[in-house]
Protein backbone atom coordinates (compact mmCIF):
# COMPACT_ATOMS: atom_id res chain seq x y z
CA UNK A 1 0.00 0.00 0.00
CA UNK A 2 1.27 3.30 -0.92
CA UNK A 3 1.95 5.64 1.98
CA UNK A 4 2.77 9.52 1.98
CA UNK A 5 6.24 10.52 2.99
CA UNK A 6 6.35 12.69 6.25
CA UNK A 7 8.25 14.62 7.46
CA UNK A 8 10.13 13.82 10.73
CA UNK A 9 10.42 16.21 13.56
CA UNK A 10 11.00 14.69 16.38
CA UNK A 11 13.63 16.28 18.63
CA UNK A 12 15.52 13.58 20.04
CA UNK A 13 17.49 13.15 16.54
CA UNK A 14 19.17 16.58 17.60
CA UNK A 15 19.44 15.50 21.53
CA UNK A 16 21.66 13.13 19.82
CA UNK A 17 23.47 15.19 17.60
CA UNK A 18 24.12 17.54 20.28
CA UNK A 19 25.46 14.93 22.78
CA UNK A 20 27.63 13.49 20.21
CA UNK A 21 29.21 16.73 18.82
CA UNK A 22 29.54 17.38 22.28
CA UNK A 23 31.59 14.02 23.58
CA UNK A 24 33.81 14.83 20.35
CA UNK A 25 34.33 18.20 21.37
CA UNK A 26 35.05 17.02 24.93
CA UNK A 27 37.33 14.35 23.95
CA UNK A 28 39.72 16.44 21.53
CA UNK A 29 43.53 17.08 21.92
CA UNK A 30 42.86 20.79 22.22
CA UNK A 31 40.13 20.42 24.93
CA UNK A 32 41.94 17.89 27.07
CA UNK A 33 44.86 21.26 27.15
CA UNK A 34 47.52 19.32 24.71
CA UNK A 35 47.22 22.12 22.41
CA UNK A 36 46.95 25.50 24.51
CA UNK A 37 46.52 28.74 22.96
CA UNK A 38 48.77 31.72 23.32
CA UNK A 39 48.23 35.32 23.09
CA UNK A 40 51.18 38.11 23.54
CA UNK A 41 50.71 41.95 23.45
CA UNK A 42 53.22 44.87 24.27
CA UNK A 43 53.18 47.54 26.91
CA UNK A 44 54.50 50.47 24.55
CA UNK A 45 54.92 52.49 27.99
CA UNK A 46 56.85 50.34 30.05
CA UNK A 47 58.29 48.63 27.01
CA UNK A 48 57.68 45.26 28.50
CA UNK A 49 55.78 42.35 26.50
CA UNK A 50 53.68 39.71 28.63
CA UNK A 51 52.48 36.66 27.66
CA UNK A 52 49.47 34.43 28.77
CA UNK A 53 48.74 30.93 28.25
CA UNK A 54 45.05 29.51 28.49
CA UNK A 55 43.85 26.03 28.33
CA UNK A 56 40.64 25.98 27.00
CA UNK A 57 37.86 24.47 29.71
CA UNK A 58 36.59 21.21 29.44
CA UNK A 59 32.79 21.46 28.21
CA UNK A 60 31.64 19.21 30.92
CA UNK A 61 28.61 22.06 31.69
CA UNK A 62 27.72 21.24 28.14
CA UNK A 63 27.64 17.43 28.19
CA UNK A 64 25.93 17.35 31.66
CA UNK A 65 23.23 19.44 29.62
CA UNK A 66 23.21 16.94 26.56
CA UNK A 67 22.64 14.09 28.52
CA UNK A 68 19.73 16.20 30.52
CA UNK A 69 18.31 17.00 27.59
CA UNK A 70 18.95 13.45 26.47
CA UNK A 71 16.88 12.01 29.26
CA UNK A 72 13.69 14.36 28.85
CA UNK A 73 13.51 13.80 25.95
CA UNK A 74 13.50 9.90 26.15
CA UNK A 75 10.76 10.18 28.80
CA UNK A 76 8.91 12.39 25.89
CA UNK A 77 9.70 9.88 23.31
CA UNK A 78 7.72 7.02 25.80
CA UNK A 79 5.17 8.84 26.89
CA UNK A 80 1.64 7.26 26.36
CA UNK A 81 0.50 9.77 24.15
CA UNK A 82 3.53 9.99 22.17
CA UNK A 83 3.67 5.71 21.57
CA UNK A 84 -0.37 6.35 21.08
CA UNK A 85 0.26 8.60 17.99
CA UNK A 86 2.81 5.81 16.74
CA UNK A 87 -0.01 3.01 17.33
CA UNK A 88 -2.86 4.31 16.21
CA UNK A 89 -0.50 5.56 12.80
CA UNK A 90 -0.33 1.55 12.02
CA UNK A 91 -3.78 0.78 12.90
CA UNK A 92 -5.14 3.04 10.36
CA UNK A 93 -3.24 2.44 7.84
CA UNK A 94 -3.77 -1.63 8.10
CA UNK A 95 -7.02 -3.78 8.21
CA UNK A 96 -4.92 -6.33 9.63
CA UNK A 97 -5.15 -6.94 14.00
CA UNK A 98 -2.28 -9.23 14.36
CA UNK A 99 -1.92 -10.72 18.11
CA UNK A 100 2.04 -12.32 17.41
CA UNK A 101 4.57 -10.43 16.43
CA UNK A 102 8.10 -10.92 15.75
CA UNK A 103 11.38 -9.50 15.39
CA UNK A 104 14.02 -10.45 12.78
CA UNK A 105 17.81 -10.45 14.03
CA UNK A 106 20.39 -9.88 11.44
CA UNK A 107 20.25 -12.60 8.95
CA UNK A 108 16.57 -13.15 9.63
CA UNK A 109 15.22 -10.11 7.73
CA UNK A 110 13.87 -13.06 5.05
CA UNK A 111 11.04 -14.03 7.37
CA UNK A 112 9.66 -10.78 6.01
CA UNK A 113 9.48 -12.33 2.22
CA UNK A 114 7.03 -15.33 3.21
CA UNK A 115 3.95 -12.79 4.84
CA UNK A 116 1.05 -12.98 2.11
CA UNK A 117 -0.90 -9.27 0.99
CA UNK A 118 1.61 -7.61 3.22
CA UNK A 119 1.16 -3.89 4.75
CA UNK A 120 4.72 -1.87 4.48
CA UNK A 121 5.58 0.82 6.68
CA UNK A 122 9.23 2.11 6.76
CA UNK A 123 10.26 3.14 10.16
CA UNK A 124 10.93 6.64 9.10
CA UNK A 125 7.05 6.93 7.90
CA UNK A 126 5.58 6.18 11.21
CA UNK A 127 5.47 9.09 13.71
CA UNK A 128 8.04 9.52 16.42
CA UNK A 129 9.40 6.06 15.41
CA UNK A 130 13.38 5.34 15.51
CA UNK A 131 15.21 4.85 12.71
CA UNK A 132 17.50 1.42 12.26
CA UNK A 133 21.17 2.83 10.85
CA UNK A 134 22.79 -0.51 10.84
CA UNK A 135 23.57 -2.20 7.28
CA UNK A 136 21.27 -5.33 6.80
CA UNK A 137 18.33 -3.95 8.82
CA UNK A 138 15.71 -2.68 6.33
CA UNK A 139 14.15 -0.29 9.08
CA UNK A 140 10.66 -1.24 8.50
CA UNK A 141 7.48 -3.05 9.83
CA UNK A 142 4.92 -5.24 8.21
CA UNK A 143 1.89 -6.52 8.82
CA UNK A 144 0.98 -9.22 7.07
CA UNK A 145 -0.97 -13.32 7.15
CA UNK A 146 1.26 -16.34 7.19
CA UNK A 147 -0.44 -19.47 6.87
CA UNK A 148 -3.34 -18.06 7.95
CA UNK A 149 -2.50 -16.14 10.85
CA UNK A 150 -1.93 -12.66 11.44
CA UNK A 151 1.58 -11.25 11.84
CA UNK A 152 3.43 -8.10 12.42
CA UNK A 153 6.49 -8.32 11.66
CA UNK A 154 9.65 -5.65 12.44
CA UNK A 155 12.92 -5.66 9.63
CA UNK A 156 15.27 -3.99 11.68
CA UNK A 157 15.87 -3.14 15.28
CA UNK A 158 17.64 -0.49 17.52
CA UNK A 159 20.41 -0.56 19.46
CA UNK A 160 22.35 1.44 22.04
CA UNK A 161 25.82 1.74 19.92
CA UNK A 162 24.07 3.44 17.45
CA UNK A 163 23.02 6.30 19.64
CA UNK A 164 19.69 5.43 21.37
CA UNK A 165 19.24 5.39 25.12
CA UNK A 166 17.70 2.00 26.05
CA UNK A 167 14.21 2.88 26.42
CA UNK A 168 13.84 4.12 22.54
CA UNK A 169 15.31 0.72 21.70
CA UNK A 170 12.74 -1.06 23.89
CA UNK A 171 9.76 1.67 22.34
CA UNK A 172 8.24 -0.36 19.83
CA UNK A 173 7.26 -2.91 22.32
CA UNK A 174 5.37 -0.50 23.63
CA UNK A 175 3.46 0.31 20.11
CA UNK A 176 3.03 -3.20 19.54
CA UNK A 177 1.44 -3.59 23.10
CA UNK A 178 -1.16 -0.52 22.35
CA UNK A 179 -1.80 -2.37 18.75
CA UNK A 180 -2.60 -5.64 20.49
CA UNK A 181 0.29 -7.60 20.43
CA UNK A 182 -0.16 -10.64 23.13
CA UNK A 183 2.84 -12.92 21.92
CA UNK A 184 6.39 -11.74 21.13
CA UNK A 185 8.91 -13.66 19.40
CA UNK A 186 12.38 -11.88 19.34
CA UNK A 187 15.60 -13.21 17.10
CA UNK A 188 18.46 -12.06 16.82
CA UNK A 189 22.50 -13.08 16.09
CA UNK A 190 24.95 -14.03 18.11
CA UNK A 191 28.64 -15.67 19.11
CA UNK A 192 29.30 -17.93 22.13
CA UNK A 193 31.91 -19.78 23.36
CA UNK A 194 30.73 -22.98 23.28
CA UNK A 195 32.78 -24.89 20.79
CA UNK A 196 29.90 -27.50 20.00
CA UNK A 197 28.39 -24.35 18.73
CA UNK A 198 28.07 -23.91 14.76
CA UNK A 199 27.64 -20.65 12.47
CA UNK A 200 23.90 -20.88 12.03
CA UNK A 201 22.47 -22.98 14.93
CA UNK A 202 19.83 -22.41 16.26
CA UNK A 203 19.30 -21.65 20.15
CA UNK A 204 16.51 -20.86 22.54
CA UNK A 205 16.99 -18.48 25.50
CA UNK A 206 15.23 -19.24 28.76
CA UNK A 207 17.38 -16.42 30.49
CA UNK A 208 19.56 -13.78 30.34
CA UNK A 209 21.97 -11.97 32.79
CA UNK A 210 21.66 -7.76 32.20
CA UNK A 211 24.87 -7.18 32.67
CA UNK A 212 24.28 -3.17 31.44
CA UNK A 213 21.79 -3.06 34.44
CA UNK A 214 24.48 -3.47 37.10
CA UNK A 215 25.09 -0.22 36.21
CA UNK A 216 21.82 1.40 36.18
CA UNK A 217 21.27 1.30 32.33
CA UNK A 218 17.62 -0.42 31.85
CA UNK A 219 14.61 0.13 29.20
CA UNK A 220 12.42 0.52 31.82
CA UNK A 221 14.73 3.53 33.76
CA UNK A 222 12.75 6.68 34.37
CA UNK A 223 9.14 7.60 34.73
CA UNK A 224 6.74 4.68 35.30
CA UNK A 225 3.22 4.82 33.58
CA UNK A 226 0.98 2.22 34.63
CA UNK A 227 -0.94 2.21 31.55
CA UNK A 228 1.77 0.42 29.79
CA UNK A 229 2.50 -2.25 32.97
CA UNK A 230 3.64 -2.28 36.44
CA UNK A 231 6.87 -0.83 37.90
CA UNK A 232 7.54 -4.39 38.70
CA UNK A 233 7.30 -7.50 37.30
CA UNK A 234 8.80 -11.33 37.41
CA UNK A 235 11.16 -11.97 35.13
CA UNK A 236 11.74 -15.72 36.36
CA UNK A 237 10.06 -16.76 33.58
CA UNK A 238 9.89 -13.97 31.07
CA UNK A 239 11.18 -16.44 28.01
CA UNK A 240 8.01 -18.18 27.66
CA UNK A 241 8.57 -21.91 28.66
CA UNK A 242 5.43 -23.42 26.51
CA UNK A 243 6.67 -21.94 23.75
CA UNK A 244 10.19 -22.84 24.03
CA UNK A 245 8.37 -26.65 24.27
CA UNK A 246 6.89 -26.40 21.28
CA UNK A 247 10.06 -24.83 19.37
CA UNK A 248 11.98 -28.28 20.84
CA UNK A 249 9.26 -30.97 20.17
CA UNK A 250 9.67 -31.38 15.75
CA UNK A 251 12.60 -28.79 14.55
CA UNK A 252 12.68 -31.17 11.39
CA UNK A 253 9.28 -30.19 10.74
CA UNK A 254 10.46 -26.62 10.17
CA UNK A 255 13.57 -27.31 8.01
Amino acid sequence: MALKKRERTDTLDNAFKFDDEESVKSMSASSLGSSPSTSSGSDTDSGSNSASTTSPSLTSNSVSSAFKFEEEETVLSLSYERVSISAEYLLKNTKIRPKIAIICGSGLAGLADLLEDADIFPYADIPHFPVSTVTGHKSRMLFGVYENIEVLVMQGRFHAYEGYPLGQCAMPVRVMKLIGIKNLIVTNAAGGLNPKFRAGDVMLLKDHINMPGFTGMHPLRGPNDGRFGGRFFALNDCYDKEYRIMAKKNPSEHG
